[in-house]
């Protein structure tokens, strides 16, 4: 059977890819200082080992302030792949992570 080497969505998989831990971005210092709060949607493309392979900023607010937190954070992370007919497949999906202050 040749090598599979389509990026499938949520909708087309099984099982979505799992976090094997925890991905918890850094606060920016900085942005904890000022009281800043907000978000990033991320795009990520996760291969069938369970790599992140690509990290892509969608969207983020306030622009830029939490962006390279979320990318230094994904960039470590490793899943438990996700699965179509009961083969691990490449993956690309949408995160959105929340930064807020306690």
């Amino acid at each position: 059977m040749p090598f599979d080497t389509r990026w499938y969505t949520a909708r087309e998989v099984d099982s979505r890819p799992q976090p094997l831990g925890d991905v918890l971005p850094t606060y920016p210092e900085e942005a904890r200082a000022l009281g800043l709060t907000g978000s990033v949607l991320v795009a990520l493309h996760i291969d069938e080992t369970g790599e992140v392979r690509a990290i892509e900023i969608l969207e983020s607010h306030p622009p830029g302030v939490f962006d390279e937190a979320v990318r230094a954070a994904y960039a470590q992370a490793r899943f438990l792949p996700a699965f179509r007919a009961g083969r691990a497949v490449r993956y690309v999906g949408k995160y959105r992570v929340l930064f807020e202050l306690d």
